[in-house]
């Protein structure tokens, strides 16, 4: 099974700053449940939908008590970022 991967466009993001944009989008997943994030990853593949290699970015998302959660989000579209990867 794939991951579910969210993309990010440059119209979504606005002006904001994009980790503050991905964190904020997390926080809303996650609301009322305790969670941190555990790590987060900057990779260059190809995705079930591109076999061109996309700008992902991975966050490692960990729920009291539970077993953790991986979230992507395809920012390749974005061009107000730096991509470092």
């Amino acid at each position: 099974m794939e991951p579910v991967i969210y993309r990010v466009t440059q119209e979504q993001l606005g002006n904001d700053d994009l980790t503050d944009f991905l964190r904020r989008a997390i926080a809303r997943q996650f609301e009322g449940k305790e969670y941190y994030v555990a790590k987060e990853e900057d990779v260059l593949r190809p995705t079930h939908y591109s076999k061109t290699p996309r700008k992902l970015r991975g966050f490692m998302i960990n729920e009291a008590n539970t077993t953790g959660h991986a979230i992507w989000f395809d920012v390749t579209d974005v061009k107000s970022i730096t991509w470092v990867g």
